[in-house]
């Protein structure tokens, strides 16, 4: 029986499209190592200082109810972030988990307070202070996630990740959405084994802005992180504004923020403190510092302590 053989015109075929595809990865990873970092640095810079209003919903895994919905306001300037959401709750029991709820994290070293006024409530209470992982986690998987989807992976800059110890780059390639060629670059991070993985698509025509990453930890398989970002026709100077930011966190319900206005505005630093909402300033006093107070969102602390595995082992904490 003769054997088989391949036609000329075919096997040069496979030779063309094999040489095509590792030229348009190495073109792919060219672009990113040359463009994205200039890039990058320009939207830290220009979201550094910034205000706006957005909506929070959550969506059960199995969708057969809403969770709950809240309006919020956020600022972002002097090294802070601060977010207060507004909640309100209709029905039996709702002064109980009807309020407002205000948490500010300083990012260079990850101090964190927590504050909450109940429905009818005059004043403020302290719920939380510290800078632990945990601390961190709940302010992160709360809102931060949402806050800077456009350059970073689940509330820490992209380009933070790039400088963790043994970050390396897998692959780099092209790919198309709809009418956009977008790239897609896959990582590692993490000095142990099995490290993290992350893969991110961005769209190096928008200014290299993330459309969508995956975040998965390398000893902890339940943990992933998926997220998926929109953007709104209104440009400001020149940079696009996120308008829906879609996060899932493993199993667990899908999170979406609703932007509603951007402001590239500074607020005053004094509004960033608790001394803004008459309450002492013991952030800076390590002896004050308690265990994160997580009853008003019961539904999200189990996701809050698997994001705070996330924190603890890949460095998702102050400046680094």
């Amino acid at each position: 029986m003769r054997k088989a053989r391949m036609r000329p015109e075919i096997l040069i075929i496979i030779l063309l499209t094999a040489w095509s595809s590792a030229r348009g990865e190495t073109d792919a990873l060219e672009r990113f190592n040359s463009e994205y970092p200039p890039a990058a640095r320009r939207l830290e810079e220009r979201f550094g200082t910034v205000k706006g209003t957005c909506r929070l919903s959550e969506v059960e895994p199995d969708g057969s109810k809403p969770g709950r919905e809240s309006t919020a306001e956020f600022a972002v300037g002097h090294g802070y972030e601060k977010v207060t959401i507004r909640r309100k709750v209709s029905g039996r029991g709702a002064d109980a988990a009807s309020g407002e709820f205000i948490y500010c994290v300083r990012s260079d070293t990850g101090s964190t307070f927590y504050l909450s006024r109940m429905s009818g409530a005059d004043s403020y209470l302290v719920e939380g202070i510290g800078s632990s992982a945990v601390d961190r986690s709940a302010y992160v998987t709360l809102f931060g996630r949402f806050l800077n989807a456009h350059y970073g992976v689940f509330g820490k800059p992209l380009t933070r990740s790039m400088q963790a110890p043994g970050y390396r780059i897998v692959k780099a390639e092209y790919v198309t959405e709809g009418e956009s060629r977008l790239i897609k670059v896959d990582f590692e991070v993490g000095s142990q084994d099995p490290r993290s993985t992350i893969s991110v698509v961005f769209d190096p025509q928008d200014g290299w802005n993330i459309r969508s990453s995956d975040f998965r930890t390398g000893n902890t398989p339940g943990v992933r992180i998926s997220t998926e970002v929109s953007y709104g026709p209104p440009r400001i100077d020149g940079f696009s504004l996120p308008s829906r930011v879609v996060s899932r966190l493993g199993s667990g319900a899908t999170s979406t923020c609703d932007f509603t206005d951007w402001k590239f505005e500074s607020t005053p630093e004094a509004e960033f403190k608790m001394s803004f909402y008459n309450v002492p300033d013991l952030v800076d006093v390590p002896k004050n510092r308690k265990t994160l107070y997580i009853s008003m969102f019961v539904g999200a602390a189990a996701v809050v302590f698997a994001a705070a595995l996330v924190f603890r082992r890949y460095g998702y904490g102050p400046a680094g």
